[in-house]
């Protein structure tokens, strides 16, 4: 996967999860699979599993639009073609938090998996 092409997929990716217009549909591939993982004592667990552009879109409607994404670091490209990069997550009700999206892109520079990771919860926010 071409850097560029990485980097202009996670700039829409934000755009969608940030509500500024963008859908789900071009962005993922049908079979879309995505695991999102829980902070603290569950940061090695799957709390949720969705598959299918329709789930996403409904987990994508769920994220409060005071909510802005952004990317918080370099795409590092692991092996296999998958692809890691640090997320940072500000609401203006005081939350800062961040994580790390481990995603694969697939032949048409969709989304075909992603790992959404979360960082700990800071204890202010407990």
């Amino acid at each position: 996967m071409m850097p560029d092409r990485a980097h202009q997929f996670l700039l829409s990716w934000i755009q969608a999860l940030n509500h500024q217009g963008v859908g789900v549909e071009p962005l993922c591939a049908p079979d879309v699979r995505v695991s999102r993982y829980g902070w603290d004592a569950e940061r090695d667990v799957v709390v949720q599993h969705l598959a299918g552009t329709g789930a996403v879109r409904e987990w994508l409607a769920l994220l409060r639009p005071v909510c802005q994404f952004s990317l918080d670091g370099e795409i590092v490209q692991e092996a296999g073609g998958q692809l890691r990069v640090r997320y940072r997550i500000v609401a203006t009700d005081d939350f800062v938090g961040g994580g790390t999206w481990r995603l694969q892109l697939d032949d048409a520079g969709r989304l075909s998996t992603l790992e959404h990771r979360p960082d700990d919860l800071a204890v202010r926010y407990r």
